[in-house]
């Protein structure tokens, strides 16, 4: 019974896996091969730095003779322990070639560009071996070039355009700006006229209805 609990328990855990669509499966295999080829990219630092070894490794002691030689004639200086001296400058050498390597590696991330290179070059196998003959190519495939070339110089000309027409449209929305301004600002003044006008001509009325009350008192009074 319980080697069957088991087998059961199993399945169901293991049933969930058969619904994985392809595309998830295919990302994961992506991945795997993504890591997979990582690996190579670092083989390849590895194969720079025994290349560095290598080079300096052909560093001798009767290379210093050169500078023995300008120092002692302007320093009077001798050169002590050269086989020393080009160990040490062998170690200071590769640590700084080390250095400069690891710095460009990880500064563009030649590890990835490395495995994605690859993973492409791949993809692109299936291709080895394909005609590239233009005399078999029919007149569209002849001519794509061409015709690409002709949309991209149709497409720079309309970029051309369009930058030249936003220019016009920023000046046209600033002068469409000031002539609103300049329109409120004679609505203000308008409003603020009418107003003055407004008062004025009660104040006139009462002036007129003041006078025709004086007139009025003084032909009674003549009377």
């Amino acid at each position: 019974m319980d080697d069957n609990k088991m087998m059961e328990n199993f399945q169901l855990k293991a049933k969930p896996q058969d619904n994985v669509s392809p595309r998830v499966n295919e990302e994961v295999d992506l991945e795997e091969k993504h890591k997979q080829l990582r690996g190579f990219a670092e083989k390849l630092r590895a194969e720079y730095y025994e290349a560095y070894r290598q080079m300096i490794a052909e560093l001798r002691p009767s290379q210093l003779d050169g500078f023995a030689e300008v120092l002692m004639e302007h320093q009077k200086h001798v050169v002590q322990n050269p086989d020393e001296l080009i160990c040490e400058m062998r170690e200071q050498l590769m640590q700084s070639l080390k250095n400069s390597l690891d710095r460009f590696w990880e500064e563009y991330d030649v590890t990835d560009r490395v495995a994605e290179l690859e993973m492409l070059k791949e993809q692109c196998n299936k291709f080895k071996g394909s005609s590239w003959n233009g005399s078999l190519m029919k007149p569209l495939q002849r001519t794509l070039p061409l015709q690409m070339h002709f949309k991209e110089i149709r497409l720079r000309y309309l970029e051309k355009q369009l930058s030249f027409q936003n220019e016009q449209l920023k000046s046209l929305m600033a002068v469409n700006c000031r002539e609103r301004s300049r329109v409120l600002n004679m609505e203000q003044q308008r409003k603020s006229m009418l107003v003055t006008l407004e008062r004025y001509s009660q104040d006139i009325e009462k002036r007129k209805s003041i006078m025709k009350q004086i007139t009025d008192d003084l032909i009674f009074n003549t009377d």
